[in-house]
């Protein structure tokens, strides 16, 4: 039950102007520079932004709401022995823009020096940089030279980072190739959820 409209033109080949009728804009299989690019666009018109990619066994979401997004979360209230009131309340949440989130700078970010730190959250940053670089995913019918691509990136990574190599081991790198269906059907669900509280304000949002 609505209009639906599709364009043949790519995000990038899209002016500023296109993008300004829009509460929410979604981008998916891009590059960082083209969701910064967009970020910013959504930053600038008060729009909700989200960037989503899969990379076979592993699945991401990146959103940026606004400097100072509200919504609103159903608390519930004690007013007596055994008796509840529900009661509608407003929330205040910060968001970094997409570049804050993509773009480390090893001497101002307190993220690497926990140890707790998934690896994964490190394996994210290294596909990212070889989307950038190849303009595609992992491929299967090329494993074994993307993996040592991959493996490259890695390092590149770590050593601008000042990250131990075996923080990001290679075994990481072998399943992320192809886009599987299930980790596509499980990302693509919470994005919509999440889209869909963005629209609502309604609910707490991922962050």
């Amino acid at each position: 039950m609505v209009a639906v409209t599709a364009s043949d033109h790519s995000s990038a080949q899209e002016p500023p102007e296109f993008f300004q009728e829009f509460d929410v804009i979604c981008s998916i299989e891009s590059t960082k520079e083209e969701n910064i690019r967009l970020n910013t666009i959504a930053r600038q018109n008060h729009a909700a932004f989200f960037a989503a990619d899969v990379f076979g066994m592993f699945g991401y979401i990146a959103l940026d709401l606004g400097e100072e997004y509200k919504y609103n979360k159903e608390k519930k209230l004690l007013t007596g022995p055994n008796i509840e009131k529900v009661q509608t309340v407003e929330f205040v949440t910060k968001y970094p823009a997409y570049k804050n989130i993509v773009v480390q700078d090893r001497d101002d970010n307190q993220l690497w020096t926990g140890k707790r730190t998934p690896a994964t959250l490190f394996a994210f940053y290294v596909m990212l940089d070889f989307y950038d670089s190849k303009r595609r995913h992992p491929d299967p019918a090329n494993r074994e030279e993307d993996l040592d691509n991959l493996y490259k990136f890695r390092d590149a990574f770590c050593k601008s980072q000042g990250i131990p190599y075996d923080r990001v081991p290679d075994e990481l790198f072998e399943c992320v190739f192809g886009q599987l269906g299930p980790v596509c059907a499980i990302t693509g669900g919470v994005l919509a959820q999440e889209m869909v509280k963005a629209i609502s304000k309604r609910d707490e949002p991922i962050c």
